[in-house]
């Protein structure tokens, strides 16, 4: 009885045990992916249908949405970073192992999403991501912003610290809401905005592109790509 392998989709895997049994493993990296640029989409739509007016209950959505963008974001690119070391391993690790693999993926379970993809370059003995550039820089300020609202603490205005090293963070980046006045900081409202989500999610596509060109592999998001339009 052997084992064979079958690649479905980008959304899911099957491992054919033989003619009667076999196992299914799903893929939610392109599914995050897909959520974020539909989040996008309704945000801009919400701006385009109160275009013009004061301040109101409406934004309540459009934070909502873009609070949900930028959720589904840092999710894929940690969905596909843990991908790579369980659905893609024997691929893009063929000279390694495989319990080296599994034991490193066991110390780097935990670390920070974007030093999972510099592990796997390294480990496949390709050239690293440039650190101190774009993707990479926007990708670390979007995973400061999901940090900040998921790890959410209240400051007064005249007495912003964390708030203010978020807002920061974002700066050049992050493109304010109309619908709040100019001079009001990023974090933790006035960054919800469509022009911030086609930042956030066109870098972090950028990211996984460009990723994916270092390692030398085919491109898991280009079947979906007209459907990743924010």
């Amino acid at each position: 009885m052997t084992d064979a392998n079958v690649s479905v989709s980008s959304l899911e895997a099957v491992s054919a045990v033989d003619s009667i049994q076999s196992r299914v493993i799903s893929s939610l990296s392109i599914t995050h992916f897909l959520s974020a640029a539909s989040f996008s989409r309704k945000v801009g739509q919400l701006e385009t249908d109160h275009v013009g007016e004061v301040f109101g209950d409406f934004f309540e959505e459009i934070q909502s949405f873009s609070i949900a963008t930028i959720f589904s974001l840092v999710a894929a690119l940690e969905a596909y970073a843990n991908e790579l070391f369980v659905l893609y391993k024997d691929v893009i690790f063929p000279d390694l192992r495989i319990d080296v693999v599994a034991k490193l993926w066991e110390l780097y379970e935990k670390k920070p999403t974007v030093e999972k993809y510099d592990l796997a370059l390294f480990l496949a003995n390709k050239p690293a991501l440039e650190k101190g550039g774009r993707p990479y820089q926007d990708i670390d300020a979007l995973i400061k912003l999901r940090n900040g609202l998921v790890h959410y603490r209240p400051e007064w205005s005249d007495e912003q610290v964390e708030h203010r090293k978020i807002s920061v963070a974002i700066s050049g980046k992050a493109i304010g809401s109309s619908f709040y006045p100019t001079e009001t900081p990023l974090f933790p409202r006035a960054w919800s905005s469509h022009k911030t989500l086609l930042w956030a999610l066109n870098n972090s596509i950028e990211f996984v592109e460009k990723f994916e060109s270092q390692m030398g592999i085919s491109s898991n998001l280009l079947p979906f790509k007209d459907r990743l339009r924010g």
